[in-house]
């Protein structure tokens, strides 16, 4: 840790005033003002005069305001809501909300370099002449009303010489406007000077890396060194855009500096390192649940929102997280545009165990606000009221990072509050709807305790002091950054009045500027870039091609990851681990049914590892939910309105006696008997979705009964989606088959299984079958086999395709002849069930062994979701390792 600066020590002392460019500089220098008290002994002490720049002049217009009681300061939320309602009134523009960011933001930039009002009156392009309107309609707003813009109070402000001496900290540069204030302090008698903090400095040292990831690592892994060979330093790592890379960073600074910090229970006592760049409130998992918790109430979630909702721990619905994760799954069976919460009570209602959350929901429910209009006040209230009924923020203990979340909270609904005297009465969706806006546009930091490492941006080092401090992203195409000039403002005028980033001038003046303040913040620097960005080559700055003598030599930065900065961690890694190489997992010793049916062996033959971990382990994928009906439903809905609809015709002959009108009455009765069966899952869907999905099925379900029609050998429906167990390839297992034919002249059965995808009966050829599900169901069979086959059933093609011993369906089918498939030696059917037999307890005896070696056949993977707990992608290069 860096010994207090004197100069700032001696500056606090003499009275002066310290103004600072940013909070966080302010909070850094009162820390080390208290250390250097408490290295002279002293218990206490006055707070020292250091305030941020807004704070004093805001502070200074309090003082002077005593003869102006009237004026009212406005707030930035309610400055923006002013901003919209102008912009909205406007009939010439769409996009209110966004373009009134942009707007109050060309505003203050004139205000902070004065550019004369009537000078933007002069061009006649659309977005000045906009601009001009809107800025007039917004003063003379403000001024009917005596209310006062925050960017506007140094207007109101005259040089007070009771300030005392001002000592600035961490401005690169003051524009006009502020310039022009201090100068009225000037002419009063306030001596007004930069605080110098100079420090002792080594020659930089000049790094280069192979792309930013590698930068970031290599910045991390000399941080974790350095810390290592001695503890209490202050180390500064300086990223520019820091808010863009933030989530790079931060993943790359916890593996080498904190592993495991952001798990649940991390102690947050042992911090390493510590991000300036805040987070939209939004980002907050306890705010954005609790916007949740309120959308719930007010608009509906839909089906994503409801899962996160379901499963948040913020809230105290007398359920665990097991039977609110149950819940879930339940409803992500099916697509709900807008869940409500009488939606989750009614799932709730037969669930002893989720008889609290059920009451709570048919609370919220009675209390939905509908359309009425009221002060967002008043809203506030109830929403505050919802929340507390939902037990929010919960019953666990809050870490320091969700209480300082929490307590922000209450910020947003206090400045939401405010809006009321600017916008009258809302909705609460509109209510709610500024509430997301407000969550979205302020940043949420929370306050860290002191750490050794600190990451910044650019701006936020402004006026800091290190020990060693690293600053990134100095490559020729990011610094100086591309200029860019503010909207709405014509370029001419930000040209002439010297905005900052407006030209390629100004870019280099301010960088250069930046860079020779940041090499003078550590006595050891070092300075890095990136040779290739996004595939792009890049070379080091121009602006620091000059530093490479200064130098001495450059340094190519071979990353080697380090033992992290953090004790614990360091002494893990350190000692000594064994490896193990464990692919099997325990047999099955037991002889009863095993779960899993049919699917083992294609999960088996597939990869083993998925047939472990989906059968043995219950790994299964969860549901996505997606508009309309699912594809599983439709298949559901398929195969019963089938079974009811085959009950009817009985056989061949049955078929072919009825009339065309009679079949579709009778598919149709099917469907809707169908549709009664699940009603669970069809409830949600009104009557347009369901007769929409009633022809789509008549249509299909008509188009395969006239391939039916054409078959050769004549036959009776002997079973329809009855469940029978046997024996298959060593294990016992059901098997639900969704039809079975015998044919009239010699009794032979034909297996049918539907399929509304576009799967093949090939597919259960060959030493390694991709889906073996009819070599099951053929195996399993006691009775002597005509054949197995697919009824495909889909838009593309309504047929059979089969694997068969005998010309059994249409004229066109083939008996099976032998086939080409990887492995496959058999030529005929009589062959091929012995081979069916023999592949299949290969599969069996394997799963019952504990097989789970990692072994997908190709395409195996594509729809697979355990590739996070295989790390199959690891394994082929497909992914980058994390």
């Amino acid at each position: 840790m860096m010994s207090p600066d004197p100069k700032l020590i001696e500056a606090l002392d003499a009275g002066c005033l310290v103004i600072t460019a940013n909070q966080r500089l302010s909070r850094s220098l009162r820390k080390e003002y208290a250390l250097a008290m408490r290295d002279r002994g002293v218990s206490a002490w006055h707070t020292p005069r250091i305030l941020q720049w807004r704070t004093w002049v805001t502070t200074c217009w309090l003082k002077a305001r005593g003869g102006r009681p009237a004026e009212v300061l406005l707030s930035d939320v309610q400055a923006d809501s002013i901003w919209e309602q102008i912009i909205a009134a406007d009939s010439k523009v769409q996009g209110g909300r966004r373009l009134a960011g942009s707007a109050r933001k060309a505003w203050r930039l004139m205000k902070e370099w004065r550019i004369p009002y009537p000078e933007l009156q002069e061009y006649a392009n659309p977005d000045s002449q906009s601009l001009a309107g809107w800025i007039a309609s917004y003063e003379k707003y403000l001024a009917e009303r005596n209310w006062v813009d925050p960017l506007t109070l140094d207007e109101r402000i005259d040089g007070d010489p009771s300030v005392g001496n001002i000592r600035l900290a961490g401005f690169f540069e003051l524009n006009p406007r502020q310039q022009f204030l201090l100068e009225k302090f000037r002419a009063a008698g306030v001596r007004v000077s930069a605080l110098s903090r100079a420090v002792a400095r080594s020659a930089c040292e000049l790094r280069v890396c192979a792309d930013p990831e590698q930068e970031l690592l290599a910045a991390a892994t000399w941080a974790a060194d350095r810390l290592n060979e001695q503890a209490g330093l202050s180390l500064g790592i300086i990223v520019p855009r820091l808010a863009q890379q933030q989530d790079a960073v931060e993943r790359i600074f916890a593996r080498l500096l904190q592993p495991g910090g952001n798990l649940p229970g991390a102690d947050e006592q042992r911090m390493v390192f510590h991000l300036s760049a805040g987070r939209p409130s939004l980002e907050q998992p306890l705010i954005k649940d609790a916007l949740l918790a309120l959308k719930l109430v007010i608009n509906g979630l839909d089906s994503h929102e409801l899962s996160r909702f379901l499963r948040s721990p913020y809230f105290q619905t007398g359920a665990s997280l097991w039977q609110r994760s149950r819940l879930d799954v339940a409803f992500r069976s099916r697509w709900m545009e807008a869940a409500s919460p009488a939606n989750i009570a009614w799932q709730c209602s037969d669930k002893e165990n989720l008889k609290i959350l059920r009451k709570q929901m048919q609370d919220l429910q009675e209390q939905r606000p509908g359309d009425r209009r009221a002060a967002p006040a008043e809203w506030i209230g109830k929403f505050s009221g919802w929340l507390g009924r939902l037990g929010w923020p919960g019953e666990r203990s809050l870490s320091s990072h969700e209480y300082q979340a929490a307590a922000h909270w209450n910020e947003l609904l206090n400045e939401l509050g405010k809006v009321g005297s600017v916008t009258g009465a809302l909705s609460a969706r509109q209510t709610l709807e500024r509430l997301l806006g407000l969550a979205s546009n302020t940043l949420f930091q929370p306050k860290a305790k002191a750490v050794p490492v600190q990451v910044m941006g650019t701006l936020e080092a402004a006026g800091s002091n290190f020990d060693a401090v690293w600053i990134c992203g100095l490559d020729d195409a990011s610094f100086p950054a591309a200029p860019e000039p503010a909207p709405l403002i014509p370029i001419s005028l930000q040209k002439k009045y010297g905005l900052p980033h407006a030209t390629a001038e100004r870019a280099i003046e301010f960088a250069d500027r930046l860079i020779g303040d940041l090499r003078h913040s550590a006595p050891d620097v070092v300075l890095s870039w990136a040779k290739n960005v996004e595939d792009e080559p890049r070379r080091v700055s121009p602006l620091l091609r000059s530093l490479s003598g200064e130098a001495g030599k450059l340094l190519v930065a071979m990353v080697q990851e380090s033992l992290p900065a953090n004790p614990f961690a360091r002494n893990l890694l350190a000692s000594e681990t064994e490896s193990l190489d464990d692919f099997t997992g325990p047999p099955i010793t037991g002889t009863g049914k095993q779960k899993g049916g049919s699917g083992i062996f294609t999960h088996q033959s597939q990869c083993p590892f998925r047939a472990f971990a989906m059968v043995r382990l219950g790994a299964e994928n969860l549901e996505t939910p997606e508009p309309g009906i699912s594809p599983r439903l439709k298949g559901d809905l398929a195969h019963q309105a089938l079974e009811f609809l085959w009950r009817q015709l009985a056989d061949l002959q049955g078929l072919l006696a009825c009339s065309r009108s009679k079949l579709e009455t009778l598919i149709g009765d099917g469907f809707d008997r169908a549709w009664e069966l699940r009603k669970s899952e069809t409830m949600l869907f009104g009557d347009g979705v369901r007769q929409l999905e009633k022809d789509r099925q008549r249509m299909l379900i008509s188009r395969l009964l006239d391939y039916e029609k054409t078959r050769v050998a004549d036959f009776r429906v002997l079973q329809t989606e009855e469940l029978l167990v046997t024996d298959v390839g060593g294990l016992t297992i059901g098997m639900k088959i969704d039809r079975v034919d015998e044919l009239i002249d010699d009794g032979r059965r034909l297996i049918i299984d539907y399929k509304t995808g576009k799967d093949k009966a090939l597919d259960s050829l060959g030493e390694r079958p991709f889906k073996p599900q009819l070599a099951v169901y053929a195996v399993g069979s006691t009775q002597p086999l005509a054949g197995v086959c697919i009824a495909r059933l889909n838009v593309e093609s309504c047929v059979y395709d089969g694997i068969l011993a005998d010309v059994v369906l249409a004229p066109d089918a083939k008996k099976y002849g032998g086939s080409r498939r990887s492995g496959e030696e058999t030529r005929s059917w009589d062959e091929l069930l012995p081979a069916w037999r023999r592949r299949l307890v290969v599969l069996g005896e394997a799963f019952k062994a504990g097989d789970a070696r990692t072994d997908p056949m190709r395409g195996a993977c594509k729809y697979c979701h355990l590739s996070a707990a295989c790390r199959i992608l690891e394994y082929t290069g497909q992914g980058k390792r994390s």
